[in-house]
């Protein structure tokens, strides 16, 4: 396949997008932190010189904010941030893009190419004679993504993270309807 030849492989690991190392080639080109501070918390997204590219800072009760700004002063707001929608990723200033996140692939909004400029691929792991084999989580980056390749993992990292806080709380909240149906196979599975 002669993109993914072209394209930038990214290792995420751990697979989480709390607390991770994003490297390339066995070297670290980015650390992502998540402080915790009263009510508050704040997500930092830092090169391995210790720049920091990009934050998110929210309070653990109520919504998030929709706005974010890195240090260069450059302003990120996420658009459809609500049931149903697209959630994007809009840069204001000089060089404007909107960067579209779904399902775990990334487009530019100014493109008419049906193909991702990035993707993602989670850690899985395999049981093979006895022992557990780990394939790491990866980021795949096109050329035209690895350009901008700060502002594409920032996003990432950000929308992953929502999505995998929806991810839980909907399976949560599927558990929680069938438990009040009363059905006996969800109270077999927890054990009483």
């Amino acid at each position: 396949m002669p993109l993914l030849e072209q394209s930038t492989v990214l290792i995420v690991d751990p697979d989480d997008m709390n607390n991770t190392s994003i490297s390339l080639n066995g070297r670290v080109l980015y650390n992502v932190t998540t402080e915790h501070s009263g009510w508050k918390t704040s997500i930092h997204i830092r090169t391995a010189e210790d720049a920091e590219i990009a934050s998110l800072h929210f309070r653990d009760i109520g919504l998030p904010s929709t706005k974010v700004r890195d240090d260069s002063g450059t302003q990120y707001k996420w658009k459809g941030n609500a049931p149903g929608q697209s959630l994007q990723v809009v840069i204001t200033g000089l060089d404007s893009h909107t960067l579209t996140y779904n399902h775990q692939q990334l487009f530019l909004a100014q493109d008419t190419s049906p193909h991702p400029v990035a993707f993602f691929k989670r850690s899985t792991r395999i049981w093979e004679s006895g022992q557990v084999a780990v394939t790491p989580a990866t980021l795949v980056l096109t050329p035209r993504a690895d350009e901008i390749r700060d502002l594409v993992v920032a996003s990432f990292v950000f929308l992953e993270r929502e999505r995998r806080g929806a991810e839980i709380s909907g399976a949560t909240r599927r558990l929680s309807d069938v438990a009040a149906r009363g059905s006996t196979a969800f109270a077999l599975s927890t054990g009483y």
